[in-house]
């Protein structure tokens, strides 16, 4: 039994979709700090973002609760194998441990992970199901993450323009996700493609403009590898099912698009980490099921 409960912990918080998380901040510390990168600020920085991102997860099921009661009865609430209240404590313990490992980094860090504890509240609790806004606000939180990664840093080059990108990236797959349980209407496939489009040919264009070194070409190339089948599936029918599998592809990809940043103004090696967050994620959607 104790087995079965961490599993559905494990699925509550999106175990997979933490190491996405985990790379957004890696990437953006390394992006303006590179060499002179401290390890334990590193570490600190991915518990932040891990703990919020857990923490939003489990919120959103506890607001989804009597939704995914009708479309989602396996998930780990409405299942019974986690109580909504033992779900909202652990997020207040995720969101204050978040906050706990942000202090221990500096003042700048924990306003900015203050910032984006309140996006993810804000997110699941009062705007999802907003259109535009919801898609907008979720988008933000993770263009934030980013963000949080560069605060221990000081820079004004390109890397202030790559949230901007992952906010297009992420503004797409969340319109997209709002129709895993139903058809894809034509304008929102519009819309959804659109926006995934245009953060891909940023990256194109920042290296073409010189901005990004060439080789970010090839972890946008890995990307597209990665989450081209799925999205061509979804394209040709944006049914329930191919809908739900270009959204997993998409998220389990953003540590792609963080290493084509990282790599576009850092050395290689530096995508290392986040292409481990690839493996991790990948390796940890195939043992758990996640929905």
């Amino acid at each position: 039994m104790s087995c079965k409960i961490l599993l559905a912990g494990l699925r509550l918080i999106r175990l997979p979709n933490v190491f996405t998380a985990m790379a957004d901040v890696m990437a953006g510390y390394f992006l303006v700090l590179g060499p002179a990168a401290k390890i334990r600020d590193l570490v600190l920085l991915a518990m932040v973002s891990a703990c919020v991102y857990a923490g939003g997860c489990a919120l959103n099921d506890v607001c989804d609760f009597e939704l995914d009661r009708v479309e989602r009865p396996s998930r780990p609430l409405p299942s019974g194998m986690i109580s909504r209240r033992s779900a909202m404590l652990f997020t207040g313990l995720l969101f204050g441990c978040g906050l706990g490992f942000a202090a221990m980094i500096g003042l700048p860090v924990l306003l900015m992970a203050f910032v984006l504890v309140c996006l993810v509240v804000g997110y699941d609790c009062f705007v999802k199901n907003v259109v535009v806004l919801g898609s907008l606000t979720m988008a933000t939180c993770r263009a934030v993450n980013l963000l949080l990664g560069m605060v221990p840093g000081i820079y004004a080059g390109t890397a202030l323009f790559l949230p901007l990108i992952s906010l297009c990236y992420v503004f797409g797959l969340t319109t997209l996700s709002k129709f895993e349980t139903c058809a894809t209407p034509g304008r929102y496939r519009l819309v959804a493609g659109g926006w995934l489009a245009a953060s891909l040919a940023s990256v194109v264009g920042l290296v073409a403009l010189g901005l990004l070194k060439a080789q970010a070409l090839l972890a946008l190339f890995g990307l597209g590898l990665m989450i081209g089948p799925p999205l061509w599936g979804w394209f040709r029918e944006a049914a329930p099912q191919s809908t739900g599998r270009a959204v997993k592809a998409l998220v389990l990809g953003i540590p792609l698009l963080d290493a084509a940043y990282v790599v576009g103004i850092q050395e290689w090696t530096f995508a290392l980490p986040l292409l481990g967050c690839v493996v991790l994620a990948v390796a940890a959607a195939k043992w758990m099921h996640v929905s």
